[in-house]
C-alpha cells in the first residue's frame, strides 16, 4: 500500500511516518508534503493508494487539496487529520466522500485500525478495477457498464447497444433493495422477470450492484416516460409490495441516448437518496424532485446537547428518545437528502468526540465500526434512524458490560471516575451528588470492587497513561497532566507503584 502524507507540521509528519512503518513494514510511504499545493502535485505524480491530509495547511487547505486531486482523475483513498472537531470541515469532507478521520494527537491504536480498514477498502477497489470477471454473463453486462470496469466496459457497451434502438426511449429503473432484498434476491428476480415479460420492450436486461444494494433494469421501449412510470409503480413496485418488500425504493432515470450510461450510477444514487425526503411510495424521478420545495434545515444543536447529556448520564432510554426526536426534526419538512446525511454525520461525530474526552476506553472500542460510512451509504430515513440507535446500543452494551455486576451507586461512581479522571476527583463530591455519605460510598465501593476508591482511581489513571505513553507521542509531563497528575514527580511515583517500572522503562520494555 503506497501512502502519501500531507502535513505542514514537521514533527507530526515525521511522527506519522515512523508510526506507519512501525505498524507494518509493507506500508510504503512514497512521499511527504508540507502544504496542500505540494500534496496535490505529489498525488498526481505518485498516484498513491492512500493519502493522509491535514485540514489546516498553507497555500491550499486539506479539503481544497482533496477536491483538486479528485478533479484531476486520480482516485486514492483519503484520511483527514484534524486537531479538533469542526462540523463544517466534517460536512464538507462527507460531501467529497471522505468519511475516515483521525483526531490529534494520533494514537497507535487509532492509526492501526484506520490503516487496516483502508487496506481492506483499497484491496476491494483494486480487485473491482482489475478483476471484474473473465466472462460477460447476461446479468453482468449492465453492471460492468455502470461500474465502469475498465477491462470489460467497452465489450459490455457493444453487446448492449447492438440490441437496442437509439430511436426509441431508454430508461434505467433502479430498485434500492436494502438488506431484506439482498437476502431474498430470487424473489426480486422473479418479479422483475415477470415485469420484463409482461411488456414488449425492444430490449431489457438487469444487474445486481451488490455493494450499492441496487437492482438496476435497463429498458429500451417505444413507450414514453408517463407510461413507464405507471408500469413501474402499478406493476413492478406493486408486485414487490405484495411479496413483502415494503422497504424497496424505486427510481426512474430517462436517458437521451445510451452514451448517458457513463455517469448514470451517480444519478441513480442521487435519485434513490431522495427517498429520505419523499419516502418510497412513489417512483422517484427528476420531475417529482423538481416539484419539491427543499427547505433549508438548521442544525438542531439543542437536540444534540440533550444526546450528550444522556450519554454522560448513561441514560440510554433518554438517548433513544433523543435519536427519535432528531429524526423527527429532520422529517418535518422535505430537506435535501445530502443535507440530512450531513446532519446525521455531525450528530454522530459529536457523540464520538464527546466519548473520546470522557471515556477513552469506550471511544477506542466503538470508534472504528464504520458508522460514518453506513450513514453516507443510507437511502432511507429508517436506515439513518437505525444508525443512530445502533450507536446508542453499542455505547449501552459496553457501559453495561463494564459495570453490570455492581450496584447502581458503584456504577455511578465508576462512571464519574471515567469522566473526570483527567481532573480532580473527590469522593465527597460523588457522595454529595448521590445524597449519601462519603463513608458509605467508600465502604460499598471497597466491598464490591475488592479495592478501595483511591487505589482504583490510581490504577485507572495509570492504565490510561500506559496507552498514551505507547501510542500518543506525548511527552511524559503532558501525559501526567492528561491523567490528572499536575506534578510529574508524583505521577512517576504513582506509575512505579502500579507497574513496578518508571514511565521511561515501561516504554522501552514494550516498544515494538
Amino acid at each position: 500500500m503506497k501512502i502519501l502524507i500531507v502535513e505542514d507540521e514537521i514533527n507530526a509528519r515525521e511522527g506519522l511516518v515512523e508510526l506507519i512503518t512501525k505498524i507494518n513494514h509493507e506500508y510504503q510511504v512514497c512521499g511527504k508534503a508540507a502544504d496542500g499545493e505540494e500534496g496535490a502535485r505529489l498525488a498526481k505524480a505518485l498516484q498513491p493508494d492512500l493519502i493522509f491530509v491535514d485540514i489546516e495547511m498553507p497555500k491550499l487547505s486539506g479539503l481544497d487539496m482533496i477536491e483538486n486531486v479528485m478533479q484531476s482523475g486520480v482516485n486514492p483513498c483519503f484520511v483527514i487529520l484534524s486537531g479538533y472537531a469542526d462540523f463544517k470541515f466534517a460536512q464538507r469532507s462527507i460531501k467529497l466522500g471522505v468519511t475516515e478521520y483521525l483526531l490529534k494527537p494520533i494514537t497507535y491504536d487509532d492509526l492501526t485500525s484506520v490503516l487496516r480498514e483502508m487496506e481492506k477498502k483499497i484491496r476491494v477497489k483494486k480487485q473491482r478495477d482489475s478483476n471484474a470477471g473473465k466472462s460477460l454473463a447476461q446479468d453482468e453486462i449492465l453492471k460492468t457498464i455502470l461500474l465502469q470496469t475498465k477491462s470489460e466496459a467497452e465489450t459490455a457497451f457493444s453487446i448492449l447497444t447492438n440490441n437496442i434502438s437509439e430511436q426509441e426511449n431508454i430508461f434505467l429503473i433502479n430498485l434500492y433493495l436494502g438488506q431484506k432484498g439482498l437476502e431474498d434476491l430470487d424473489q426480486i428476480i422473479e418479479v422483475v422477470t415477470q415485469f420484463k415479460n409482461q411488456y414488449s420492450f425492444t430490449a431489457c436486461c438487469y444487474s445486481l450492484l451488490e455493494q450499492y444494494r441496487f437492482f438496476t433494469v435497463f429498458v429500451n421501449t417505444s413507450s414514453f416516460l408517463a407510461e413507464i412510470l405507471k408500469r413501474t409503480k402499478y406493476s413492478l413496485l406493486f408486485s414487490l409490495r405484495q411479496k413483502g418488500f415494503n422497504d424497496v425504493v424505486a427510481s426512474l432515470l430517462y436517458m437521451n441516448d445510451s452514451l448517458e450510461l457513463d455517469g448514470a450510477l451517480a444519478k441513480l444514487q442521487r435519485l434513490s437518496r431522495w427517498s429520505i425526503a419523499l419516502g418510497n411510495h412513489e417512483v422517484i424521478h427528476e420531475g417529482i424532485i423538481e416539484k419539491v420545495k427543499s427547505n433549508h434545515c438548521s442544525y438542531p444543536q439543542l437536540i444534540e446537547n440533550e444526546a450528550l447529556v444522556a450519554v454522560k448520564n448513561n441514560n440510554f432510554i433518554r438517548l433513544f428518545q433523543v435519536n427519535a426526536d432528531f429524526i423527527a426534526y429532520l422529517s418535518v419538512q422535505a430537506h435535501d437528502p445530502d443535507q440530512v446525511i450531513e446532519m446525521c454525520s455531525s450528530y454522530v461525530f459529536s457523540i464520538l468526540f464527546f466519548l473520546r474526552g470522557c471515556n477513552i476506553d469506550l471511544y477506542y472500542r466503538i470508534k472504528n465500526n464504520g458508522i460514518l460510512d453506513v450513514i453516507q451509504n443510507s437511502y432511507t430515513m429508517a436506515e439513518l434512524k437505525n444508525c443512530l440507535d445502533n450507536l446508542a446500543k453499542q455505547i449501552q452494551e459496553h457501559s453495561m458490560n463494564d459495570t453490570a455486576a455492581y450496584s447502581l451507586l458503584v456504577r455511578k461512581t465508576i462512571n464519574y471516575i471515567k469522566e473526570h479522571y483527567s481532573g480532580r476527583i473527590s469522593l465527597e463530591e460523588i457522595a454529595q451528588g448521590m445524597s449519601v455519605t462519603p463513608e458509605y460510598v467508600s465502604h460499598l465501593f471497597t466491598k464490591e470492587m475488592g479495592k478501595n476508591f483511591s487505589h482504583y482511581v490510581k490504577e485507572f489513571r495509570i492504565n490510561i497513561a500506559k496507552k498514551l505513553i505507547m501510542d500518543s507521542g506525548l511527552k511524559l509531563y503532558e501525559v501526567s497532566e492528561m491523567v490528572g497528575y499536575k506534578d510529574p514527580k508524583y505521577f512517576y511515583k504513582m506509575f512505579r507503584d502500579v507497574t513496578g517500572l518508571s514511565p521511561k522503562d515501561f516504554f522501552m520494555m514494550h516498544k515494538k
